[in-house]
């Protein structure tokens, strides 16, 4: 296919994706924690030097202290919900403010705590751009997992599906994690790529340098992704463990892949730490604590935060890993899927499962021919982000985003396998 067949099927998948996006963004159920986000997204206006403690009596002192506000999340999608209501027209004196959690919807209206209808609007509106990139970026993952069908497939799955049309909209965290996350597994696959080329060796000699150039920007995405949720700082795990692999099996002797390998994986590591460091000055080097022990006080204040909600929703907490297998199970084939009707889980979990054996047999045949490709790929920075989520203690339903989002890629790929095998058995019959 060349390549402008190709980029007008890409836009057909944009076109199909943003229609949906776009429409009805309004009716989007409003969540409680919504309100924080927005309410803390004058961390924009802190980062670029306006002075926000004159505007508002209820931010942290220093605002770039240790909090609960800079240890609860990082503030990435703090900045990307900001830009948006400025756009809107918002500034810091127009926000909401933060949530109540011991108290019912209408104290917290009769306080001031839920956003206008149009400041809700243009909080979500970037959420919504960074939604409809994240569907273009994966449904060109899938093309290249499974063909334009598998493309198309997982492009109207992403489309439609409830769920996504919900978790993806609302102005948190949710969809600059899944965009810079996916933009880390794209850049992945074409740095892996780029250590397997065919080149001959005087083109190979001219490019050395692009690929540490990819893997430092593989690095970047996955520290803007925990930038955004801390969840997102797997992505840098999966992207090591694929840098390893694929510049072992690079062209060049033996001692010079291994030390190239090391050095992939440095890059990779390294990105990620700037790429999680940079948007956050809480991390910065300063005064006792350093930025090494206020990267720790995240995570630990992250593990606290969860504790805290098991013990205060009971009924919402998962206990033994068979019992958050279930729930995993449950979400993913019953209450997120894209069809409802009677008997589709099973449909779905079937096309699923052949999705990722095809999947895992060609990453397999990938490593034994030793040139890792984009099945590779998915698998291992797929895995990094679905485990924790299956291993969460807390059955939320924004938990169970990437899980969602890797079971819709996998069904894609095993309905193009389906499909195929069934259309060349018919070909070639009597």
């Amino acid at each position: 296919m060349t390549n402008g067949r190709r980029a007008a099927h890409y836009v057909v998948i944009a076109a199909i994706i943003a229609a949906s996006y776009s429409r009805g963004i309004d009716r989007v159920p409003f969540a409680k924690d919504e309100s924080y986000w927005i309410a803390t997204s004058y961390y924009l206006e802190a980062l670029i030097g306006e002075p926000i403690d004159q505007i508002r009596s209820d931010v942290p002192r220093p605002l770039w202290g240790e909090s609960y506000e800079t240890l609860t999340q990082p503030p990435l999608s703090r900045y990307v919900i900001g830009v948006g209501r400025r756009l809107g027209g918002f500034g810091v004196a127009d926000l909401n403010g933060k949530w109540n959690y011991q108290a019912d919807l209408a104290a917290n209206e009769a306080a001031g705590n839920v956003p206008s209808d149009r400041l809700l609007l243009w909080s979500r509106r970037p959420m919504e751009l960074l939604a409809v990139l994240s569907g273009l970026l994966l449904s060109s993952v899938a093309c290249r997992c499974a063909g334009l069908l598998g493309g198309y497939v997982f492009a109207l799955g992403f489309a439609f599906n409830p769920y996504l049309l919900d978790t993806l909209r609302r102005a948190m965290g949710e969809a600059t994690l899944t965009f810079f996350a996916t933009l880390a597994l794209v850049a992945t696959d074409l740095a892996a790529r780029s250590c397997v080329s065919i080149d001959p060796p005087e083109a190979a000699s001219r490019s050395r340098f692009v690929p540490p150039i990819w893997w430092l920007l593989v690095g970047l995405c996955a520290g803007l992704a925990g930038a955004a949720k801390l969840n997102g700082l797997f992505v840098g795990a999966g992207a090591a463990l694929v840098a390893w692999v694929a510049t072992r099996f690079g062209a060049g002797a033996s001692a010079a892949r291994r030390l190239g390998a090391i050095g992939a994986v440095g890059i990779v590591l390294g990105g990620t730490v700037i790429g999680f460091i940079a948007p956050n000055p809480y991390l910065y080097p300063g005064p006792r604590p350093g930025p090494i022990t206020r990267m720790i006080a995240l995570g630990i204040q992250r593990v606290d935060e969860m504790k805290h909600q098991r013990r205060s929703r009971p009924e919402e907490r998962l206990d033994g890993l068979a019992e958050r297998a279930q729930a995993a199970a449950r979400r993913v084939f019953f209450q997120h899927a894209v069809f409802q009707f009677p008997g589709a889980w099973a449909l779905q979990a079937a096309f699923t499962l052949a999705g990722l054996f095809v999947l895992s047999r060609r990453g397999l045949q990938g490593l034994r021919e030793r040139r890792p490709g984009t099945e590779l790929v998915v698998l291992a920075l797929g895995t990094c982000l679905v485990v924790p989520a299956i291993l969460s203690p807390i059955d939320w339903a924004r938990y169970y985003l990437f899980l969602v989002l890797f079971a819709g890629l996998c069904a894609a790929v095993g309905v193009s396998a389906v499909i195929r095998l069934a259309w060349t058995r018919a070909s070639s019959a009597p």
